[in-house]
């Protein structure tokens, strides 16, 4: 299996995003083992990311290099007491987009699928569709995986 930092590098070259100028991984690291992140931490973007792959062998997936950037920055901001997370973390990544000149080929849909890991209703698109349905598939998992995870989650 890949690493995921050769991941991430991997996907900004796909991007046309040179790896010395991309964003380091180290600062992404950073921020997912950040004190006080329990769940939304690098295990679950690397588990997010086979179920991500597996959408992709079989097809269905529309727009799986823009699909696989918003995956890794959906959790990026995360705090347990707020409600906007999802919205900061779209912030961060449209930080990013504009910075390497990504926002105006691939901006708008990337905002959406950031802001369907709300939650809050049934995605319109069917990449906002498969994200949502990764982001939620610890429900799906063995019980034991499950367990993990709510222990995790109430931390």
């Amino acid at each position: 299996m890949i690493k995921l930092e050769q991941r991430w590098k991997l996907l900004w070259d796909s991007l046309g995003i040179s790896q010395r100028t991309a964003p380091s991984f180290e600062g992404l690291e950073r921020y997912y083992n950040a004190q006080g992140r329990f769940y939304h931490v690098l295990n679950h973007i690397g588990n997010g990311l086979v179920e991500l792959d597996f959408a992709n062998r079989v097809g269905i997936v529309e727009y799986p290099k823009p699909l696989e950037l918003v995956w890794w920055h959906h959790d990026y901001e995360y705090n347990s007491r707020k409600k906007d997370n999802e919205e900061k973390s779209w912030e961060k990544l449209s930080d990013e987009l504009i910075k390497y000149g990504l926002f105006e080929s691939i901006g708008d849909k990337c905002r959406i699928w950031t802001l369907d890991t709300k939650h809050i209703q049934t995605p319109k698109t069917n990449d906002g569709k498969i994200i949502v349905d990764i982001d939620l598939s610890i429900f799906g998992k063995s019980e034991e995986e499950f367990d993990e995870y709510e222990e995790n989650i109430k931390k």
